[in-house]
């Protein structure tokens, strides 16, 4: 009975140690399936990553090459003086603004041993010079009682290319424009009076009416320098007319892709995301594929598929005369 005992208990230890080892062994290879599990999930989140970045700074670029600078504005400055005549058109008591585009932050004249310095009328390159343009002049007309009671008058804008050599100009476009200032009547003024008092007396709340006239549809600059604008003079209808402020702008007219990129950035912006991550992740996985299953080497080898063929056919050749022999 000893001696059995002391098998069974052999035949126990050795199963316990058995089960121990197993038991060891598999929890070492599930610790080595999770580190790797980890590990791979850390280099997809690093890839996936890697590539949504990369696609967004892509996008970016192309959005920074491909949009132009929308608008090109110049501030006007009104010459209520009759005596004011300006170089490129004729005289005119009505109140007008002349301005040199190339140097519309300019609008200064410099004088050197006493006597001034001619303007310089460069060419003034538009962002694009094929695309179309809307131009815009933009009037802030204080709520005064002359322009209350004036209600509409005309703006005139003429654009001009002017030669640098001799300052003569060429006309290359003009148009007339009406400008309306709201009708409102007594009553309605002193009630918007009254609410906007503390605004008002803040100055967060300022009674002008600004004007944005459309005056040139689809205006498209020459290629060529020398039929470029380089000068715009914007003249009103009547001397009565009270301005605070005064700009000229050129707002670019876009179309095809990069019309939908400006309309719609959002969600340009996600198609074009979302279609390079695709792409991106296609060509990875493509990769992966040929690497795991050695397809690159299959495709080294195909070019060597006719000799081959050949070198097999004639050694059956080869077997079938020896058997014949024999």
């Amino acid at each position: 009975m000893a001696s059995a005992f002391h098998d069974n208990l052999v035949e126990g230890v050795s199963f316990t140690r058995v089960h121990v080892d197993s038991s060891l062994a598999w929890a070492a290879k599930a610790s080595r399936t999770a580190v790797k599990l980890v590990a791979w999930g850390w280099g997809t989140c690093v890839v996936l990553g890697g590539i949504v970045a990369w696609t967004v700074v892509l996008y970016l670029l192309a959005y920074w090459l491909v949009m132009p600078v929308m608008t090109y504005e110049a501030d006007l400055f009104f010459d209520f003086d009759p005596l004011g005549n300006g170089p490129a058109f004729a005289p005119s008591e009505l109140p007008r603004a002349t301005v040199a585009l190339a140097h519309a932050d300019q609008q200064w004249t410099a004088w050197v041993k006493d006597k001034p310095v001619p303007p310089r009328y460069a060419v003034q390159r538009l962002p694009l010079p094929v695309e179309s343009y809307n131009v815009y002049v933009e009037l802030s007309l204080p709520e005064t009682a002359g322009n209350l009671d004036l209600g509409v008058f005309m703006v005139d804008v003429r654009l001009a290319h002017v030669h640098a050599r001799n300052a003569s100009s060429v006309p290359l476009a003009q148009s007339r424009r009406p400008v309306v200032i709201p009708f409102r009547t007594t009553a309605s003024r002193l009630v918007r009076d009254v609410v906007f008092i503390p605004l008002r007396a803040l100055g967060l709340l300022r009674p002008v009416h600004v004007a944005r006239v459309l005056v040139m549809e689809g205006f498209v600059p020459h290629a060529d320098a020398r039929r470029s604008p380089s000068l715009a003079s914007v003249t009103l209808s009547h001397p009565g007319v009270v301005v605070e402020s005064a700009r000229l702008c050129f707002e670019v007219q876009l179309h095809g892709v990069r019309y939908f990129m400006r309309q719609w950035p959002l969600l340009s912006f996600v198609l074009f995301v979302t279609l390079g991550i695709a792409l991106q992740l296609t060509a990875l996985f493509s990769l992966i594929v040929q690497r795991v299953l050695g397809t690159d080497a299959g495709f080294g080898d195909a070019a060597n598929v006719p000799d081959a063929v050949s070198e097999a056919m004639a050694e059956a050749a080869a077997v079938a005369s020896e058997s014949d022999a024999d």
